[in-house]
């Protein structure tokens, strides 16, 4: 459990097989143990590596940073080199070890079964520790060297000297990196071993890097008391143009200045004067800027406040001058009243407002708001380099949580759901349907059919579930049990289009072109018909006929009790019909084309009211229709709303660049589906407008399906979903 590269070879295995998810879960698993256990290396090393499989993991970037930040403190010289490598080389030698094993300390029994692996995470430790001990030599003899310096002239070198004083800082760093695994892998051999030469081996090993250590933390502290002397008996000493050449500009502004303001040798230096004067006129001009600032947030002029903070920390950058200084950010969300947090701290106002941040550093956002997943971002610093203060407006649409999610053992779900009470039912492809409560995603019932397969969606009147199937037959099944009611309608073709249930009857259309009307109380077929090419679109009742669209265009109207025609079929302009008409009342129908076509028809006077093409979309539902408008979903995920009586456009909504396949109207919304993504439009003043999203396991195949304030949808990894169908 302590070792390190085996933990890494774990998760390898996991990602090797495709299981991202696992061995991201079990990189965090042995980085947090390891974190707690306070072996940073360990745990950083992990960290790393799942940025690598997972690379949006922020809180994992904040965790990493956390680490880095702990493990960089200042450290200090050590003991000369050369009594470092005297000591080194006597405990390393061969002389102490045949010395160790005459006194006893190191017996001979044989080795084990397994101390032969042990023998080898020796060795390497040992490689890690030889590295230590080089760099904590190294930061040893430069910290020495800089105790020495400090007497000379050397100390007034100031970026010379800082930078050897980095280089001995990451010497020793590196030092306490490669000890820390050298006793994390001699612990574990400790634990895991009998024999005598290796427990001796692991325990000089050891006693090299607490030798070490403690010299290199000698020599540090040593430096350090030294160097705080050397600047007390420079200021003591007045030397006052040093100060104002050399250290001016690394000292904290303002307190320089109240230093050199109240202290009567340093004033009488001119070159020091002049630079308290700039201090002074640079405070002033800040104030009066801010003063600006804050007139315009009075205002609520935003953008020419921010524009004033953003010059001032561009002109005055890390200087404490602008320390203070906090840049107002607007945040908004979709929906909106969502929680913030800034730093894990509850901000006054929900979404959307604006929060004044810290420019000089990053702040952590925090976005809650209940039935949505929470967001966690980053924001900052800010280097006033930006061009467009009018950009400083973030918008986060948050993605909404499932009401319920239910995975169901097939491949994939296709077929549309159906709701109803406290039911909802589905099929999946393979042929096995689920019947659940709506409420809970419990099971009630479920049964595979012996079919090739069901990609039409299923329909029910209450008491009966109707399931068309791929080969051509369409299934009768108890709404509650489940429980076969002992027939079939036998189809000429596979059926994909949704059958319609009216009264006692069930109407159903097949690829052939047939079109039964099925009495299922008295169980019996009332009539059939032909059309002249195969259906894949749900007929639709409107003023007692049967409107029926082939895939070609050809519509046809049949009496509902008879079958008979009630009018000549007419051929629709268009390729390819998939997705039944939209019904806006019993004498206007809209009609919609795979391809983009839209025509209105009055079923009254037999005859198109108007014709329109649509560059750019593929229209697989029916067009939602809300009063006057009727809504098309055009590629690259564009919401286009046109007026149902004259074909004119009315407003355009741009959502986002992903091709959107399918789209519902209900309770007000419009959800429209693309890809693996749910997208709900609500409505504002100009139109519709986006409300929010969700996010699907797999690509959304089966709905939306919306009933009563719920919406239900499935994937192709067979996941069926309950939402509100509600902000």
């Amino acid at each position: 459990p302590d070792e390190v590269a085996f933990a890494l070879s774990l998760v390898n295995v996991h990602a090797e097989h495709g299981d991202v998810p696992q061995a991201c879960a079990e990189c965090e698993r042995l980085a947090s143990s390891y974190q707690k256990r306070r072996q940073a290396a360990h745990a950083a090393t992990l960290y790393k590596k799942l940025l690598a499989l997972d690379g949006e993991r922020q809180d994992i970037r904040d965790r990493l940073r956390k680490i880095s930040s702990g493990r960089r403190r200042r450290v200090g010289p050590a003991l000369p080199r050369i009594a470092v490598a005297l000591g080194i080389t006597f405990l390393l030698s061969g002389v102490a070890i045949v010395w160790m094993k005459q006194q006893g300390v190191l017996s001979h029994p044989s080795r084990g079964p397994d101390d032969g692996p042990l023998a080898e995470l020796l060795g390497r430790a040992s490689e890690e520790k030889a590295g230590a001990v080089r760099a904590g030599t190294k930061a040893a003899t430069i910290y020495a060297q800089l105790l020495e310096d400090l007497r000379s002239d050397v100390f007034k070198q100031r970026e010379a000297l800082l930078s050897r004083v980095r280089t001995a800082d990451e010497d020793y760093q590196e030092f306490r990196d490669l000890a820390e695994k050298a006793r994390s892998i001699a612990e574990m051999i400790r634990k895991q071993t009998t024999s005598g030469e290796l427990l001796a081996r692991t325990k000089m090993m050891l006693d090299t890097l607490d030798g070490q250590g403690q010299q290199v933390e000698t020599a540090r502290r040593q430096y350090v008391v030294a160097a705080q002397k050397a600047a007390t008996a420079l200021k003591a000493e007045g030397e006052a143009q040093y100060v104002a050449g050399k250290l001016l500009d690394a000292l904290p502004r303002f307190e320089l200045a109240k230093q050199l303001a109240v202290d009567p040798q340093w004033k009488e230096d001119p070159l020091l004067q002049q630079k308290i004067d700039n201090i002074r006129a640079d405070m002033e001009r800040v104030a009066a800027e801010l003063k600006k600032a804050k007139a315009k947030e009075v205002e609520s002029d935003w953008t020419s406040a921010r524009r004033i903070y953003l010059d001032l920390l561009k002109e005055y950058k890390d200087a404490d001058i602008v320390a203070d200084l906090l840049l107002p950010v607007e945040i908004l969300t979709l929906p909106q009243d969502a929680t913030i947090l800034l730093d894990n701290v509850e901000y006054s106002r929900p979404t959307p407002t604006t929060v004044r941040l810290n420019p000089h550093r990053e702040t952590k956002i925090e976005l809650r708001r209940k039935s949505f997943r929470t967001e966690i971002r980053s924001l900052g610093p800010f280097s006033g380099e930006e061009a467009d203060p009018a950009k400083y407006t973030y918008i986060y649409p948050l993605l909404r949580t499932a009401t319920w999610e239910r995975a169901l053992r097939d491949e994939f779900l296709e077929s549309d759901p159906v709701a109803w009470g406290d039911h909802v039912a589905v099929a999946t492809r393979s042929g096995r349907y689920h019947i659940l409560d709506a409420t809970s995603s419990r099971t009630l019932a479920n049964d595979r059919l012996d079919v090739d397969g069901v990609a039409a969606g299923l329909a029910t009147n209450g008491k009966i579930l109707f399931i068309p199937a791929l080969d051509g037959r369409l299934f009768f099944r108890d709404a509650r049990t489940g429980k076969t009611l002992g027939y079939t309608v036998n189809m000429s073709a596979g059926i994909h289009a949704t059958p319609v249930v009216h009264g006692n009857v069930v109407y159903v259309v097949d690829l052939a072109g047939n079109v039964v009307a099925h009495d299922f109380v008295a169980g019996k077929t009332l009539w059939k018909k032909e059309t002249p090419t195969g259906v894949r679109s749900a007929p639709v009742i409107v003023r007692n006929g049967l409107f029926v669209l082939s895939t070609s265009g050809d519509l046809s109207c049949l009496d509902l009790e008879s079958g008979a025609p009630l009018m000549e079929p007419l051929r629709l302009d268009g390729s390819s019909f998939v997705c039944p008409p939209a019904v806006v009342d019993d004498d206007l129908m809209i009609f919609a084309a795979e391809e983009g076509a839209l025509m209105a028809f009055k079923p009254s006077r037999r005859e198109i009211l108007w014709r329109k093409t649509i560059d750019e979309v593929r229209i697989r539902r029916t067009p939602p229709v809300q009063g006057p408008e009727v809504y098309i979903s055009r590629r690259p995920g564009h919401l286009l709303a046109f007026d149902v009586n004259t074909s004119q456009q009315l407003y355009e909504y741009v959502q986002n660049p992903n091709a959107v396949r399918s789209a519902v109207y209900a309770n007000r919304r419009i959800f429209f589906v693309h890809d693996k993504t749910l997208t709900c439009f609500g409505p504002r003043q100009d139109g519709y407008g986006l409300a929010w999203t969700f996010q699907a396991k797999g690509r959304i195949l089966a709905g939306p399906v919306v009933r009563e304030n719920a919406i239900y949808i499935g994937d192709d990894q067979g996941n069926l979903y309950r939402l509100e169908a509600t902000d």
